[in-house]
């Protein structure tokens, strides 16, 4: 349980170092019937842009396919002197279509070279900007800035890019929190202008605000999925939050029923082993000995069950981390704390048991029966 719970403490911290208070987020669905081409989608965003960045509060505006760690679209690679019998061989990677200076508004820095600025993704400036995890994969041990990539979505070929910009990598895709990145490419949204678009906007900016300006473009137009950037989390991650507060239940749970089993083995124990106590204090055995001897059956009995459960836990934990392709670990710190809370129930709910063995006067236990 203990285990689960880091692992959603580990999903939570995943974007800690997105300002996702600061980002408002609104879904801008482009309808067929009046946005058919790529030119009036394109026409749409570019008239859009200035007027949102003239809002008060506001302090930069991108627009995204995806939101942050809510997937992407998946388009095969192709990279010059490939050569690959089919396209459904080709390697893939996940790509968003998002607009100028998107990494900057999530308040990331590039690696190395730069981001999209208003005209990149026109004739003659299709750039992409790409992950440590796809330079590496496509362009082990090169330089991969100026070098040309082109995607095949829906087996059908897009213009050569050149990459102009290395981006950390995040997971866009939902997985283990072990498992490796997966290779991310940003194609600039005039390179391919999307009918439906995460408008991505950093600052204090109310929905309303946000309507306002596109309806002074486009009074039909509807905006969903309004709200902060950690709101978005928030409603994606539910889960998180109800098992979570399940498996913290079950583990306190699981340690008070321990407690009282070892409490009432102890004191079973004692009850058998009454007239042995007493033999051994007629003999000169100290209060202190009989304590510190139950006191060591306690403990030696948590640890062997905790030991049992860590033993069970990483078995069963590594096997399905194998089974999702994900890197198998031994938590070294968390079998280590684990012990140590064993050992302590141990101590806390042997003590009373063997303190009364300890007390016992020996007339009074060699006439026990």
């Amino acid at each position: 349980a203990g285990l689960m719970v880091r692992s959603f403490f580990k999903a939570y911290d995943e974007y800690a170092n997105i300002p996702a208070s600061e980002i408002f987020l609104a879904r801008a669905g482009l309808p067929q019937s009046r946005y058919a081409t790529p030119e009036s989608r394109r026409l749409f965003y570019d008239k859009l842009y200035p007027r949102l960045r003239a809002v008060a509060g506001v302090t930069s505006v991108t627009q995204t396919s995806n939101p942050v760690g809510a997937g992407a679209n998946g388009w095969r690679v192709e990279v010059p002197g490939q050569t690959i019998a089919a396209n459904e061989q080709r390697p893939a990677a996940s790509v968003l279509v998002v607009g100028p200076d998107y990494l900057k508004t999530l308040g990331m820095s590039l690696l190395r070279g730069r981001e999209f600025n208003d005209t990149d993704g026109g004739d003659g400036k299709e750039f992409v900007v790409v992950s440590q995890a796809f330079a590496t994969k496509f362009f082990p041990g090169e330089e991969a800035i100026g070098k040309r990539v082109r995607f095949h979505a829906a087996n059908q070929p897009k213009a050569w890019m050149t990459i102009i910009g290395i981006a950390p990598d995040f997971r866009q895709i939902g997985g283990p929190a072990s498992a490796p990145q997966d290779p991310l490419a940003f194609v600039p949204y005039r390179f391919e202008p999307q009918g439906g678009s995460f408008l991505t906007i950093r600052g204090r900016v109310s929905a309303a605000a946000v309507r306002a300006e596109v309806a002074q473009l486009d009074g039909e137009l509807p905006l969903s999925n309004t709200g902060t950037l950690a709101e978005f989390f928030e409603r994606n991650r539910w889960y998180l939050r109800v098992f979570g507060t399940l498996f913290t239940v079950f583990a306190a749970l699981a340690q008070g029923m321990a407690a009282l089993g070892i409490y009432a083995v102890i004191a079973h124990s004692i009850g058998r082993r009454t007239k042995e106590i007493g033999v051994r204090k007629s003999i000169g055995a100290k209060k202190r000995n009989i304590l510190v001897q139950f006191l060591i059956e306690a403990v030696v009995l948590s640890l062997a069950g905790g030991l049992a459960g860590i033993i069970i836990g990483v078995v069963g934990g590594n096997l399905i981390a194998s089974y999702l392709s994900a890197v198998m670990v031994f938590p070294w710190g968390w079998a280590t704390a684990g012990l140590l809370v064993c050992s302590a129930i141990g101590i806390g709910f042997g003590f009373y048991p063997a303190w009364k063995a300890a007390a016992l006067d020996p007339i009074e236990a060699l006439r026990y029966e």
